[in-house]
């Protein structure tokens, strides 16, 4: 080989060398560029993800199943926070409430008519109301500062007219103890019994017609004993049997007294007597038996005096 062809092969055999190396170099410089995240920092990312406890999904949403069906309901209407599985006013449904007021739970079947609701509210204290079409009973706080059961008629729920009252078992908060009212199917009182806070808490029942000024009382007195009191159509007393006073009394219109079937000595004694009274309150006619044996029969005049038999 000539002189000039063995320095082509060198110069030759070196530009390739470097070529060569230069290739490799820039080759690897890329890989090392375009690797990206390994497996092992995607896991250390997705853990560092799961554990932070700030993890959010925003209302509303909807959970549904395998049919694109929803499930559950999130969702916000003003200040009220609701759970929902189903639709309230149509089929099956179960709501959750919440606002800074109260909190409720509703389950339904069919419509609005047929409702269960459990809840509590702020000022009122905890109550279950469960409505039908046919009639409506609540148990926990009414109206008035009662706390007990309330049956009313179909009106009266979510949305409604207030319903009539057909009948309660319920104490007024502060008072001596319970009283149960019945109502007829208009709502009107026919039956009060209980205790009657205003007497002492003795017991008592109030009958009367629907609408009408209660006609018949039954209650005991102060010592135990046992009171009747029929009324007149206007209310007012007409007949009275006490076993304390041991007496029957019988009212004018006015209310009055006027005549009374007791025991002798104004009550006192062992033997019976009956006095007629005048409408100033007088006695005019007294008969019954004497202490010392048999009887009397007295008539009272005014004007003309005593006459006394025998």
């Amino acid at each position: 080989m000539s002189r000039p062809d063995w320095q082509l092969a060198v110069v030759v055999g070196i530009t390739s060398s470097v070529v060569t190396a230069c290739l490799f170099t820039g080759v690897g410089n890329v890989s090392a560029k375009a690797s990206g995240p390994t497996l092992e920092s995607l896991n250390a990312r997705l853990h560092q993800l799961e554990s932070k406890p700030n993890n959010r999904v925003r209302a509303p949403f909807v959970v549904v199943d395998a049919q694109d069906q929803p499930i559950v309901t999130i969702s916000a209407s003003g200040a009220n926070h609701l759970l929902t599985m189903g639709t309230l006013g149509s089929g099956t449904a179960l709501q959750l409430e919440r606002s800074a007021e109260h909190a409720m739970l509703v389950a339904q079947s069919g419509s609005s008519d047929t409702q269960a609701r459990l809840g509590v509210r702020q000022g009122r204290g905890p109550r279950l109301e469960v409505y039908t079409k046919e009639n409506s009973t609540i148990v926990g706080n009414g109206t008035a500062g009662r706390h007990g059961i309330f049956v009313r008629d179909g009106g009266g729920g979510p949305g409604k007219p207030p319903a009539k009252s057909l009948g309660e078992l319920a104490v007024t908060v502060g008072s001596s103890g319970a009283v149960l009212r019945l109502s007829d199917k208009e709502g009107k009182p026919v039956l009060s019994a209980g205790s009657n806070a205003a007497e002492g808490g003795r017991g008592q029942l109030g009958l009367s017609a629907p609408g009408k000024p209660t006609g018949l009382f039954l209650f005991t007195g102060v010592d135990g004993g046992g009171e009747m009191q029929v009324m007149g159509g206007d209310g007012k007393p007409a007949v009275e049997l006490s076993g304390v006073m041991r007496h029957v009394l019988l009212s004018n219109r006015a209310g009055q007294p006027a005549a009374v079937m007791r025991l002798g000595q104004g009550g006192s004694g062992s033997g019976g007597n009956f006095t007629v009274v005048d409408p100033a309150g007088n006695n005019v006619v007294s008969a019954g038996a004497l202490s010392g044996g048999g009887g009397a029969l007295c008539a009272i005049h005014p004007k003309k005096g005593n006459k006394c038999f025998p």
